[in-house]
Formats: C-alpha cells, structure tokens, sequence
C-alpha cells in the first residue's frame, strides 16, 4: 500500500508540472495569433502576412467555409500586414498599425464576399 501511495502521488505531481509547463505551448499563450477565415463563395488561393520584423509567411489554400491561423512572436515594433490572392484577384491591408515587440494577442482576418476584407479583435460566426 506504501508504494501505491507514493506512486499516486508522483503521478499526480507529474501530470500538475506537465500541465503548467505544456499548457502555454499548446494553447500559444505568448505568442501572437492571426486568424483568417474564408466566409465568401471562393477559395482563398493564398494569404501573406509580412511585417513587425518578421519574414513573410504565406499561408493557404483556404477552401470556402474554412480557417487557418498563424502564430508567432514579433521581434520587433512595427506594421503587421496581409495580401491576400483570390481569384485572380490580389488585395492587402493593415492587420495592426502598431504591433509591440513581443506582444501577446490576436486579430481575426474574415474574407467575406464580394472580396470584403475586415480585420477584427473577437470573432463570432455570426459576421
């Protein structure tokens, strides 16, 4: 019974320490998150998303219906921006005009119809 008890306790004590250690990793709690979705009724061919010190990150196909995120640290101040490819059809803008170095959050990119672009702090699936 001595033994159980004593490996009762190291497995308790090994899931907690895993748990705080593995949980910032796998939920990207210190890293910069962009999210973009695809609402309109055309496949997104690609997404680039540049800027803040870090290199370009192209990201996609995105099919319709559909998301993908990117994560990272920036390593320094600066503009974050997106081009974004669709049929045939090429647009970009501005995700965050001021990004901190190291800065911890994230920005949802929904691609909408009629090839509407909106940047938005919270997205909820009713835009």
């Amino acid at each position: 019974m001595n033994n159980m008890l004593k490996y009762g306790v190291f497995s308790i004590a090994a899931i907690i320490i895993s748990f705080i250690f593995l949980k910032p990793i796998i939920m990207h709690e210190n890293e910069y998150k962009v999210v973009i979705i695809n609402t309109s009724e055309r496949p997104v061919s690609s997404v680039t998303i540049s800027g803040a010190g870090t290199k370009p990150n192209t990201i996609g196909p995105i099919r319709v219906g559909h998301m993908q995120d990117y994560f990272f640290i920036p390593p320094q101040d600066g503009e974050l921006t997106y081009s974004i490819k669709q049929a045939n059809q090429e647009f970009s803008g501005i995700i965050n005009a001021n990004l901190k170095k190291e800065e911890v959050g994230q920005k949802y990119i929904v691609v909408g119809e009629l090839f509407k672009v909106k940047v938005f702090d919270e997205y909820d699936a009713a835009y």
